[in-house]
């Protein structure tokens, strides 16, 4: 019986740092505004974020991944950008 509440115990705590990072989204990066902190994706959605959570490299083309956390109101708090694919280069 102990082992059993312990399976489910970590069970719940691994079920709640997941939820931590609940939501997510990907997408190409149309535009990074820096001056304005808004990320404009390719589908013309724009999220503001923190600027020392995007990464120093990010450019248009770039997909990228945000990892946030929202509700029936909208984004709460973004944890994390990260580069997924960068942005194609030309010769």
């Amino acid at each position: 019986m102990r082992l059993v509440s312990m399976i489910v115990g970590a069970g719940m705590i691994a079920a709640a740092a997941t939820a931590a990072y609940a939501d997510s989204l990907t997408s190409r990066v149309l535009v990074w505004n820096p001056a304005k902190n808004t990320i404009t994706f390719a589908d013309r959605t724009q999220m503001e974020v923190s600027s020392n959570l995007v990464p120093e490299d990010l450019q248009p083309g770039d997909e990228v991944t945000v990892l946030f956390n929202s509700d029936e109101n909208g984004v709460n708090a973004i944890y994390q950008i990260v580069i997924s694919q960068p942005a194609q280069q030309t010769q």
